[in-house]
Parts: structure tokens; C-alpha cells; sequence
């Protein structure tokens, strides 16, 4: 955007789709960053190629099942929340418990708790190799650290 300051900058749903209503609705002045393939399934002009800040950056996608299958694949991944209590060192007791139980953290995100001032909830996705080890640590969150709110468990297919 340092090139073009004169660009307004807009977020939106998904690339994809903002191609589409470009295309679909005719719009004139008004761009998206999305692929090449985009742009050739609508229709659209290709501006500029590479644009991207970070070279090696990729997409990662989910895969998500509304229900429980019976699948015989134990999970080695997880997303959940914890809310920990305001307490000294606190967060630090955490992650020592978790890394003790062979959890591997592979993101933590934290953002403070609204109706509960100086609490903290930390947004955490976690591979382990020992699902009961990974059992054992949710437990022990449930007991020792506040709440806790399993988001899901599913298998790492990593590329």
C-alpha cells in the first residue's frame, strides 16, 4: 500500500467471493487481491502479480465434520480456551503443566476477559503425541487453572 496511498483498503469475507461481485455486479475503481484463478474465472483483469509481504506465506485450511464420525484415528491436535485465574505467575504455571504433559504449542493468542477485569482468556492450539497425556493436561486445566472450552480435536496432516 506504500506504493499506492491513494488506495483505500477494505477488508471483506474472502477473496474469492469479492472477485465474484466485482464480476457479477460490474464494478468499476474497485479491486481485489485474490488468485490468478479468480481472475480468470471471472473474467477479471490482472493487475499485479506477487504482491504478497511475506514471500513464503501459505494458507492453511481445516477440515471440519458436523458430527462425530467413528473413525478409529486418535486426534493429535487441538484448539481450545483457557481463562486463567488472576493469580501470580499464573500463566507461566500453565505452560509448564502443559509442556510437562508433552503438549507442543503451536499458537497462543491471549485477549482479556470483558466482565472480569485483570482476567485473561488465551486462545491455544496444541500437538502432542499422547492423547491421554492431552486428557490428563485438560483435566488438570479444568481443576487448577479456571475454564476451559475444548474448541476441537482432530488429526495434523501437516504439508
Amino acid at each position: 500500500m506504500a506504493k499506492h496511498p491513494h488506495i483505500q483498503q477494505f477488508d471483506d469475507v474472502d477473496t474469492a467471493s469479492v472477485a465474484k461481485r466485482i464480476s457479477d455486479e460490474k464494478l468499476t475503481g474497485i479491486a481485489a487481491i485474490a488468485s490468478e484463478i479468480a481472475a480468470e474465472i471471472y473474467g477479471l483483469e490482472l493487475l499485479a502479480r506477487n504482491i504478497q509481504t511475506i514471500q513464503n506465506n501459505f494458507t492453511r485450511f481445516i477440515l471440519l465434520e458436523k458430527e462425530k464420525t467413528n473413525s478409529h484415528v486418535t486426534p493429535n491436535k487441538a484448539s481450545f480456551k483457557v481463562t486463567i485465574r488472576n493469580q501470580p505467575g499464573g500463566l507461566a504455571k500453565l505452560l509448564t503443566m502443559i509442556a510437562d504433559k508433552g503438549l507442543d504449542l503451536s499458537k497462543i493468542q491471549s485477549i482479556p476477559v470483558i466482565e472480569k477485569p485483570w482476567e485473561y482468556a488465551f486462545f491455544i492450539d496444541a500437538e502432542f503425541g499422547d492423547y491421554l497425556k492431552y486428557k490428563e493436561a485438560m483435566e488438570l486445566i479444568k481443576e487448577d487453572f479456571g475454564g476451559l472450552k475444548i474448541f476441537g480435536e482432530y488429526t495434523s496432516r501437516k504439508a
